[in-house]
């Protein structure tokens, strides 16, 4: 089993060039399941994407200085950066507030962009609003139906925040037939 998760970049994975990696832990158990590649100044170079990029301002993962040389080295010029007070830590309150309105303005550009849906997607799913992100996760699958993240995030959400159980397998199986080493698709995997 692999265990470093790619990051994304135009909708399609990509390995990463750091080198660098961070834990992902199951938050369930607090077991670390497997690494998730980061960012370096030439990934980033590579987006040309609208970007909503979030710093926290005492982040202890990565130096400000560092994240403000990734931001400043995106190659699109529809960026934004909001910062936030604290440490690193899951989004919440405002920093969801300025994912959704961010994301609002590109979809209403773009508004069959897989990867700005995907992104509302999980924006919804933290902010509890489980049929918003269900919706545009499903939207995503209308269009591409063996959209990999899509079908795991799906799942993931189907059975951890709804207990429509057999549906989340159902789609976690597609993902895993596609990606059966990705680790975060067996996390899914093991959620179910």
């Amino acid at each position: 089993m692999s265990n470093t998760i790619s990051h994304w970049i135009d909708n399609r994975p990509f390995p990463g060039n750091s080198g660098n990696t961070a834990p992902v832990t199951n938050p369930a158990s607090g077991e670390v399941t497997g690494r998730v590649a980061l960012a370096s100044v030439e990934d980033a170079r590579a987006v040309r994407c609208p970007t909503l990029f979030s710093l926290q301002w005492d982040d202890e993962l990565f130096t400000r200085e560092g994240q403000f040389e990734v931001f400043d080295a995106l190659a699109t010029d529809r960026k934004h950066m909001a910062i936030h007070p604290g440490g690193h830590v899951n989004p919440g309150g405002a920093r969801l507030d300025d994912n959704v309105h961010f994301l609002a303005r590109g979809l209403a550009a773009y508004p069959d962009d897989n990867g700005l849906l995907y992104a509302r997607a999980l924006t919804w799913e933290r902010r509890d609003d489980i049929p918003r992100a269900e919706a545009d996760l499903r939207k995503i699958l209308v269009t591409d139906p063996e959209n990999v993240p899509a079908l795991n995030a799906l799942g993931y959400t189907l059975a951890d925040r709804t207990g429509r159980l057999q549906e989340a397998l159902e789609l976690i199986d597609r993902a895993r037939v596609a990606e059966p080493d990705n680790a975060a698709i067996v996390d899914s995997y093991g959620w179910v």
